[in-house]
């Protein structure tokens, strides 16, 4: 008891693990220890997780989910690169382990080999349909900032104008690729497939020789859209200032090391349902293992490379939505059944993401499942919305409330009862509320420390000393046929 506070009882976490919505190992999202042992999401669902301390969630939620969900493929938020350095070496132990970073040119990288990624890829594109167009719309609203953030109207509907020809521009280099009709672009790019890096070169070749009907033309017979025809009525100076924006929201793709990560692709979305192995000759039925997938830059492009980190986690989601276990996707490859766990270490570190929105609530339908991070409530809405953090919490299957120095997120995240804003404010340092749909009662958890618990201690690589297995290289050996 703190501060009067009655928590849940031994019996109500016995009925919780009964539901089966939570147990021990093994499991998906890690959500702290009780005296009974851990405490695993066993079922797709999402989770958000409140800290003043980073290290608190880091270290006590997402460090023992990596090591924990052994059965479940992982797209994780890791700027610096320390979680693949401490948990990549155990994960490649359960299937192909990727590291993508966006800071890394193809000349800078020598014998070692890395990742690349292009959302414009045929393997990467859905079928065309509702599910393209979503993906789309998607990805472009990442790169020119999301709307209905805006307090002006107007702002929303140019806003909207840009979107609709960034997309139009994107489908008519896609029709100019089929054709085998390179007119208009840079030489070099000839007869290779469209990327973003394409995009903002034409643009660019454009804006430099005022060649508008390169673009305009093209556009048109792609996308029929009214908005489309401001940009055929305006006069040669708007033409040029919009087309400069879109070609500013582009800006990332300029840099070499991006262009090299960008302009092509290593690996498709089916491996994030899960890898297929057959056991034994003549086997028909695939065993799937999990990938996982880590997110890295250098320290001094943490900030401008998580744009590109954003644009893969909008674009994963759009694939999970779109293409359910067991389906063929738009690349014809029968998808495994493998759930799909993103984690997001620093939510507002990136751009709004409207999978972190959406996603929640759909998770147990895609087989897939969140797992949020953030300081505080402050913090989150730097990125998002009164409304949208409504939507987030009210599709989260559990809540992680760890000491806050937050009187808002305090009183938000329990404004049932008026006890409980001190009792988050005074929580021990090893200790955090849980609370799970269906239970009346939140949990007193203790921190999971994957140091001090002997199976998580033996997966973790500790550079001094070289404790546990080492890191994976960047991208598997069979991945490259060797």
């Amino acid at each position: 008891m703190i501060n009067g506070k009655d928590f849940a009882s031994v019996d109500d976490i016995m009925r919780m693990i009964d539901f089966g919505i939570v147990g021990p190992a093994p499991g998906l999202v890690a959500l702290g220890a009780v005296r009974q042992g851990e405490i695993l999401l066993r079922e797709p669902g999402s989770v958000l997780v409140l800290s003043s301390n980073e290290d608190y969630s880091l270290n006590g939620v997402v460090i023992p989910t990596i090591l924990s969900a052994d059965e479940a493929s992982l797209v994780i938020q890791d700027p610096t690169g320390a979680l693949f350095d401490t948990c990549s070496g155990h994960r490649t132990k359960l299937g192909p382990v990727f590291q993508y970073k966006w800071d890394m040119a193809d000349d800078e990288a020598g014998d070692i080999p890395y990742p690349s990624w292009n959302p414009l890829s045929r393997f990467n594109l859905p079928k065309p349909g509702p599910g393209r167009d979503l993906y789309l719309r998607s990805i472009v609203r990442v790169l020119l900032g999301q709307r209905g953030t805006r307090k002006s109207g107007d702002d929303d509907r140019i806003q909207a104008l840009y979107e609709s020809l960034l997309i139009a521009i994107i489908k008519a280099l896609l029709k100019k690729a089929a054709k085998n009709d390179w007119s208009g672009l840079p030489r070099g790019w000839r007869n290779r497939e469209p990327s973003f890096p394409m995009v903002a070169d034409w643009i660019t070749t454009v804006l430099e020789g005022r060649r508008y009907t390169d673009l305009i033309g093209p556009c048109r017979r792609a996308l029929r859209d009214p908005s489309l025809e401001v940009l055929v009525r305006s006069d040669p100076d708007t033409r040029h200032a919009i087309l400069f924006k879109i070609a500013a929201s582009l800006a990332i793709f300029r840099d070499p090391a991006v262009r090299d990560r960008t302009s092509g692709s290593t690996i498709g979305w089916n491996a994030l349902r899960g890898t297929p192995v057959r056991d034994g000759a003549g086997s028909e039925v695939p065993t799937y293992l999990p990938s996982t997938v880590f997110l890295s830059t250098d320290e001094k492009n943490i900030r401008s490379h998580a744009i590109l980190s954003a644009l893969y986690l909008e674009a994963a989601y759009c694939y999970l939505l779109d293409n359910a276990p067991g389906m063929r996707d738009g690349g014809g490859v029968r998808t495994g059944t493998t759930p799909c766990g993103i984690l997001l270490t620093n939510a507002p570190a990136m751009p709004r993401l409207a999978s972190v929105v959406d996603g929640a609530r759909s998770a147990r339908g895609s087989n897939s499942f969140f797992l949020v991070c953030a300081r505080d409530y402050e913090q989150l809405l730097r990125r998002y919305t009164d409304e949208d953090l409504e939507r987030i919490e009210a599709a989260m299957v559990a809540r992680i409330a760890a000491r806050t120095y937050s009187a808002v997120t305090a009183e938000r995240f329990l404004r049932e009862d008026p006890l409980d804003r001190r009792v988050v404010m005074a929580l021990p340092e090893d200790m955090h509320l849980l609370f799970v749909n269906g239970m009346e009662k939140p949990v007193l958890c203790r921190r999971i420390d994957p140091a001090a618990e002997d199976e998580l201690r033996d997966r973790i690589f500790v550079k001094r000393g070289l404790h546990g297995p080492f890191p994976a290289p960047p991208m598997p050996g069979f991945w490259m046929g060797a």
